[in-house]
């Protein structure tokens, strides 16, 4: 079992690989992408970075789901993956090997990359 988060997991969100996605999302409707998509260049601009989102908007959490999908699918379909979880930056992982011996660390290491 992995339990773990990712550190600093708000700063280090890419604005625009962010804004890619939402304009990607289909659950979202045009207006609301619009106003997310406007919220993130003004922080960019007043940041001067593209990395990171406004901390203390209610959004971010939704953001994060946003922006981590592809990640979650990824983990979710890893061999010997037999429980995920993930609550914004928070993880839990239970593997189950099918081969003996097989060190925790090894997974720890997929799951970095």
């Amino acid at each position: 079992m992995i339990k773990t988060d990712i550190e600093s997991f708000y700063e280090k969100i890419g604005i625009s690989k962010l804004i890619n996605k939402i304009k990607e999302d289909t659950l979202l409707s045009i207006l609301s992408k619009k106003i997310i998509t406007n919220v993130l260049h003004q922080y960019r601009k007043i940041s001067n970075s593209d990395k990171g989102i406004p901390k203390g908007i209610g959004i971010n959490a939704y953001l994060a789901e946003i922006y981590m999908r592809d990640f979650d699918e990824h983990i979710k379909f890893m061999d010997d993956v037999i429980f995920y979880s993930r609550y914004v930056d928070d993880i839990i992982i239970i593997f189950v090997s099918k081969k003996p011996n097989t060190d925790t660390f090894n997974y720890y290491e997929d799951i970095e990359k």
